[in-house]
């Protein structure tokens, strides 16, 4: 069997709801690929592990009690570096916000949280222009990070 960080993630929820694999092993596998190559390809700027694993025993609890489970119930997932994330840095792909810490999670972050998911936060090349409010609001969450 391939790693479960290499499953398609609808069979991974599919997997979950059927209790065949938990949250916690899930996310377990995706942070050991994280750390065994994130130094060759820089792909995550902030992680946020004690949320994330927190979230997936929370994840683990409600399916083992029969809870309404979210449509991304349990996956780990990567939320641009474009989008405010409360707690965890956000740069923006910029050293001029490398300090910024937001208080609040952006909309489409707190949909996905609602959702069910723990997430990390690639990496953005800095190469692009700095966001504005406007380009801020249009982030897209990740199910993949791609160097």
């Amino acid at each position: 069997m391939d790693e479960l960080c290499d499953l398609a993630a609808i069979e991974l929820r599919r997997l979950i709801g059927a209790r065949q694999i938990s949250p916690v092993e899930l996310l377990a596998s995706c942070r050991a690929r994280i750390e065994q190559v994130n130094g060759a390809v820089n792909a995550f700027v902030a992680t946020c592990w004690e949320r994330a694993e927190a979230e997936a025993r929370a994840a683990e609890r409600a399916v083992m009690t029969g809870k309404t489970l979210g449509p991304l119930h349990g996956l780990p997932i990567g939320i641009k570096d474009l989008a405010l994330t409360e707690g965890l840095r956000t740069t923006f792909g910029s050293p001029q916000f490398s300090d910024l810490v937001p208080e609040i999670d952006e909309r489409q972050v707190a949909a996905v949280r609602q959702a069910g998911s723990s997430w990390g936060k690639p990496t953005r090349r800095s190469s692009a222009p700095a966001p504005t409010p406007s380009i801020r609001s249009m982030a897209r969450p990740a199910t993949r990070s791609i160097p």
